[in-house]
């Protein structure tokens, strides 16, 4: 079923502002964790997202390619979308 066109509530009406958030608590990011842990490619970009910072832009460049052979203490080169820069992550165990 779709809704009329300017009908779905999801969405803030045009020209709002949104404001987001970081998630803070670590329980909401365990809670997150557990939903996502039977999709290894979710669950993989959500922990690379928590412990980079990224943007979601940023990390919708990584491919798997990127880092399926990497080890702990390898690192990955990302240029930024924002800001143009080369950001070099460290990957973790």
């Amino acid at each position: 079923m779709s809704l009329p066109k300017g009908c779905n509530f999801n969405h803030p009406p045009k020209g709002s502002r949104t404001k987001v958030e970081p998630i803070r608590k670590l329980e909401d990011i365990q809670a997150i964790k557990r939903l996502l842990f039977d999709n290894p490619r979710n669950y993989a970009i959500f922990i690379l997202g928590i412990n980079t910072n990224l943007r979601a832009s940023d990390l919708c460049q990584i491919t798997v390619g990127m880092v399926r052979h990497l080890k702990p203490m390898d690192e990955i080169e990302i240029k930024e979308k924002k800001t143009g820069k080369t950001r070099r992550i460290t990957i973790n165990k």
